[in-house]
């Protein structure tokens, strides 16, 4: 009975433990970052940061502030266009860049996000969408 106690008592705090480390609402999307890298090198290259040669972008082309569950409007169309969560998928992630790339950007109304990234400006706002 004894024995019974502890391994129940053991799989209760794995489970707890577990289930305090899944940030899956909160971890970076490496992914994103490495897929948007690689289709906008010129940006990577203006508004990366790190070493000469290791820049990356931030995570602010999705983000405006500090917490990363708000997404400026350039987020948020990229997370409608890829529907599924945590998008792994590198040719969908770079079909999802195409098909937002002609929506227009509220950071200015008068350009797509597209036109922005190819005039090497950051496509999303300071702002959380609405």
């Amino acid at each position: 009975m004894r024995k019974t106690v502890q391994i129940l008592f053991t799989c209760s705090l794995a489970l707890m433990v577990v289930g305090l480390l899944d940030t899956s609402d909160a971890h970076a999307r490496k992914q994103y970052r490495d897929a948007m890298n690689k289709a906008y090198p010129e940006l990577t290259k203006k508004h990366g940061t790190g070493k000469e040669g290791k820049k990356n972008l931030s995570c602010k082309v999705c983000h405006p502030g500090k917490t990363k569950k708000k997404r400026n409007d350039y987020g948020a169309a990229l997370g409608k266009a890829l529907g599924k969560k945590n998008e792994k998928d590198e040719d969908k992630l770079k079909k999802a860049f195409e098909k937002i790339a002609k929506e227009k950007s509220s950071k200015d109304k008068e350009k797509t996000f597209g036109e922005l990234i190819k005039d090497n400006k950051l496509p999303g706002s300071d702002k959380e969408a609405k």
